[in-house]
């Protein structure tokens, strides 16, 4: 009996042991699928912070170019605003150029240039009124 109740004993024992490795076994198992969830899960939030490096640096050079793209259409139409500026200025110096030119011009013709008009109209009055008197003699 004694005998007996050793092997209880001992079986008991044995199946506690066995119990505590199973559950040893279950724990480290549990902490090594734990370990390589967390290791996934690393992996994944590194990949998803790259993607968005990416994304920020794709959408900061995006807008560099687009600023860049827009200041430099600024600049033409502000160069092709000044240069329309300087054909009309330049237009206007030689119209009154012109106008200067012809002016002297008919200085030197009828002499003061604001008695122009009333001394062509004197000579030429004078000029019909001989031409038209030495035919009514004839």
């Amino acid at each position: 009996q004694q005998q007996q109740q050793q092997q209880q004993q001992q079986q008991a024992e044995q199946q506690q042991q066995q119990h505590e490795q199973q559950q040893r076994e279950r724990l480290q198992q549990q902490q090594q699928q734990d370990a390589e969830a967390r290791a996934q899960a690393l992996a994944q939030a590194r990949q998803q912070m790259a993607v968005l490096q990416y994304q920020q640096q794709h959408k900061a050079i995006h807008d560099c170019l687009v600023a860049q793209a827009a200041q430099e259409q600024k600049l033409r139409q502000q160069q092709q605003h000044d240069e329309l500026h300087a054909h009309i200025h330049q237009a206007i110096a030689t119209l009154q150029a012109q106008k200067g030119s012809e002016k002297t011009a008919s200085e030197r013709h009828f002499g003061h240039p604001g008695s122009a008009s009333a001394d062509w109209l004197k000579r030429g009055a004078a000029k019909g009124a001989s031409k038209g008197g030495a035919e009514a003699g004839e």
